[in-house]
């Protein structure tokens, strides 16, 4: 088959069923090549391409066995097409179903930090701090729940404190070492007295 046509929908292009006889092809081909005979367009200069390849389309469908290995080639295309459209739609319902997840995951996690308090915490240098430094660091103010590291291109790390005041302690007082201080701040709202 010629390349050009490889990828066109002849039946879309002559306005017909797949189903078609060769009646209702030949029909449809004289329907359309008589708006886009060359001679009836004399000032566009893609009719003649564009009657050529109707001529092209019309000689496929009306010999069977070309278009039994066209029909072949666009039912795999369509259920390709199918497929990859079945996909976007079941990647867009998990993805309705995972926010629907971090919905509720936010809401517990929103539940479980009332009563415990974060402290996002950023330097310079990778390498400097990890969970160990960082727990005896802050360990000091208070009681620690969990403290957790990111080594990302901007490195930060969170320490979450059950009590309100060994977080804001931490946060006024704690600036890290000399050669690669900290800067402190609180994860989310806690009030203007926790300045």
């Amino acid at each position: 088959m010629d390349p050009e046509l490889k990828d066109l929908d002849f039946y879309k292009i002559l306005e017909i069923q797949q189903s078609a006889t060769d009646k209702e092809i030949k029909t449809a081909y004289r329907k359309k090549a008589l708006k886009c005979h060359p001679d009836k367009n004399p000032n566009d200069p893609e009719a003649a391409q564009t009657f050529m390849r109707l001529s092209k389309i019309l000689s496929v469908l009306t010999d069977t066995e070309a278009r039994c290995k066209y029909d072949k080639s666009l039912n795999a295309r369509t259920a390709k097409k199918c497929d990859y459209y079945m996909n976007i739609l079941n990647l867009e319902k998990e993805l309705e179903s995972l926010k629907r997840d971090f919905e509720l995951l936010e809401q517990e996690t929103e539940k479980e930090r009332i009563g415990s308090y974060i402290l996002r915490l950023k330097w310079k240098k990778k390498g400097v701090y990890d969970k160990a430094k960082l727990t005896s660091l802050f360990s000091k103010y208070g009681d620690i729940l969990s403290v957790v590291v990111l080594q990302n291109n901007k490195p930060m790390g969170f320490v979450q404190y059950k009590s309100k005041t060994s977080a804001i302690n931490a946060k006024n007082e704690e600036v890290g070492l000399k050669s690669c201080p900290l800067i402190v701040s609180f994860l989310g709202e806690y009030g203007p007295d926790t300045k």
